[in-house]
């Protein structure tokens, strides 16, 4: 493939431990562009001894696409940066991905950037310490959230309410903290985004669900769901807000024998 690119496709790491010093990322990409799609992780710690300007996965100077991707029950130290850190490059964008179960960095957010502009489109982020820190290091760069969907974190953002903009994103049982950019941002709700068993991992949507058909097609990428199947369902339609579109089940003929 192209030079400087890192493609990690379909793989499943679970149950593991980092350790050793780790000043800048458990999985670190400098210099290299990253696309990473299908990938689960499951069940990691990150090592107490990152410092500034790291995360578990992080990239440096280059453009990083995830898409439909799973990171649970991670556990960050009091010191590490945060999930995702995008440090300079662009463009950064998290897609149709669910994050929940993130333990530990109370100050440390799910997507962090410095000097970029990370986009997150049609993701489910639950229980997390922290959903976004706007970027520090001037005002030109933001974060951007479109058709996503939060719910049950302890703070949606960390710091700089004007450099987070949400489009479409339902937050749910969650503080605000900092804020975010009340003049840019569009359509911010608060429903009960009505999951079908989050309790067992299940963040798809029943078919009552007020995020079904709720969000906007112009803000979707890629053309499918973290299921696989149509981002769009049926074709034609309107997306939903968060990782999964709502399909029902195939029709068919039921035989009751009484």
């Amino acid at each position: 493939g192209p030079a400087n690119l890192v493609s990690i496709q379909d793989c499943l790491l679970r149950y593991l431990s980092a350790s050793g010093s780790s000043p800048t990322g458990v999985f670190r990409f400098d210099e290299w562009a990253l696309d990473m799609a299908g990938c689960t992780f499951d069940g990691i710690t990150v090592p107490g001894d990152d410092v500034n300007e790291n995360g578990f996965i992080r990239t440096y100077n280059r453009w990083a696409t995830v898409d439909r991707c799973i990171l649970r029950n991670i556990t960050m130290s009091s010191e590490a940066a945060a999930l995702f850190l995008f440090n300079r490059g662009a463009p950064h964008v998290v897609r149709n991905s669910l994050i929940h179960g993130v333990t530990g960095g109370t100050n440390r957010p799910a997507i962090g950037g410095f000097r970029s502009s990370p986009q997150v489109r049609n993701c489910t982020i639950d229980s997390v310490p922290t959903v976004f820190r706007g970027p520090d290091d001037n005002a030109t760069n933001i974060i951007s959230a479109y058709n996503c969907s939060v719910s049950s974190c302890t703070n949606l953002n960390q710091a700089y309410s004007d450099r987070l903009r949400l489009y479409n994103v339902n937050v749910y049982n969650t503080p605000y903290g900092q804020g975010y950019d009340l003049v840019l941002s569009t359509n911010v709700t608060t429903f009960d985004p009505l999951y079908r068993e989050p309790a067992g991992n299940n963040y798809r949507l029943w078919a009552s669900s007020p995020l079904r058909n709720a969000g906007d097609n112009s803000y979707v990428e890629g053309a499918q769901d973290l299921d696989g199947l149509l981002r769009i369902y049926p074709a034609g339609g309107i997306v939903d807000i968060g990782a999964y579109e709502c399909v029902p089940p195939p029709g068919g003929s039921v035989l009751i024998i009484r």
